[in-house]
């Protein structure tokens, strides 16, 4: 029986140890946790931000297209206007403005 105390003393040590350990360890670890946490809401706001600002910059690039053909068309009849000149350029514009809405307008 003496020697069944100092075993029980050990073991119940040993059981108060890990516990102790394992309670420190929790408390250690909570701070990653929540680190992680907070840093995966951040990636899918910013993975949902660079989404659209995807589409924005797509619709810059049509934006942009379409500043271009109304520039050129301006300067075709403005030169037209002026010289009465012009009509096959006018004529190739007028045809490229045309594809540009019929295969883009869903887009735009």
């Amino acid at each position: 029986m003496e020697s069944l105390e100092p075993a029980l003393l050990w073991v119940a040590a040993i059981c108060g140890a890990l516990t102790g350990i394992w309670a420190f360890a929790e408390k250690a670890l909570k701070p990653m946790k929540e680190l992680k946490s907070r840093v995966e809401k951040l990636e899918k706001v910013a993975e949902t931000n660079h989404d659209k600002l995807d589409r924005d910059h797509e619709s810059f690039r049509h934006q942009e297209e379409i500043n271009i053909l109304i520039l050129k068309s301006c300067s075709l009849l403005m030169k037209h206007c002026a010289d009465n000149n012009h009509t096959g350029e006018l004529s190739r514009q007028a045809a490229e403005i045309d594809k540009l809405v019929y295969t883009k307008s869903g887009s735009l």
